[in-house]
Parts: structure tokens; sequence; C-alpha cells
């Protein structure tokens, strides 16, 4: 069985502003943020006239900038990952010697939001041009003419 991408209709999905803070956890489970942080964020004008989202995350100041996805009507979705164990189609592959049935690893990915907006913040300043979030916008344009 193939892995699977269930997105309901968009309708039913919350709308978010999705984003990105340079640092990588290595937990997964439930945290009681509430109760540890407090989030600021502002929205600032710089010396060229650009607004900036200046957020705070334990006492270091982030710097945003908002990134398009490409062509307007784009969308971003939030999603989780599950992973099953299932048979695989016996048709498709053959018993072993044993009798056992062949297993496969199935991951789904369920839609729990969309965002259309994307917000990467650096370290005390924008993040560099080059960042790949910020290239997504290209990536979107040289995909559209691969495939037109």
């Amino acid at each position: 069985m193939p892995d699977a991408i269930n997105i309901p209709k968009e309708e039913a999905l919350p709308v978010l502003t999705a984003n990105l803070v340079p640092c990588h956890l290595q937990y997964n489970g439930p945290a009681n943020t509430r109760e540890y942080f407090t989030p600021s964020k502002s929205i600032e004008v710089n010396s060229s006239g650009e607004n900036e989202h200046i957020a705070h995350f334990r006492g270091l100041k982030l710097v945003g900038e908002t990134v398009s996805f490409g062509p307007p009507g784009y969308k971003g979705f939030l999603i989780n990952k599950s992973e099953s164990i299932e048979c695989v189609d016996q048709n498709q592959a053959e018993e072993t010697s044993q009798g056992d049935e062949q297993l496969a690893t199935v991951n789904t990915y369920n839609a729990v939001a969309q965002f259309g907006d994307l917000i990467v913040y650096g370290h005390d300043s924008k993040v560099a041009p080059n960042c790949q979030w910020k290239l997504m916008d290209e990536w979107t344009q040289i995909s559209n003419v691969i495939h037109d």
C-alpha cells in the first residue's frame, strides 16, 4: 500500500501564519509551553523602509521577514505524520519460506491547518538571501517552467 496524503476541504482547516525560528528541538512529546515561554512579537520599520518582524526567544532577538510561496493561490499545510505496518498485497509479493506475510511501513500525512504566509527568522538580523526558505519562490517558478 502506498503512502497517503490526506487534505480535507480547505474550508475545514484553520488558517494560520507559519513562523520558522532558527532552532532545533530533540523532543517530540507534549510540552507545557504556556508555563515556560511568553511570546513577544512586534513589527518595526527598518532604515530602508521595510517591515521587519521582531521577536524574542529565551532572551535572543530574532528578526524575520515574510517569504512568499510563489504565484497567488499557493498554500502551505501543517501536517501530522503517522506510520502503520500493513500487510503487502499477496498478488504483488510472495510469502516467505515460513509462510509469513510480507509487512511494509505505510506513512500517512494528515493536514491539520493551512497557511499562506511564512515568516522566516534569523538571529539578530534577517536570514541570508540564499536561505532555502527564501528561495521557495524561485523553486516554484522553475517548476512552472519545467511543467508547462
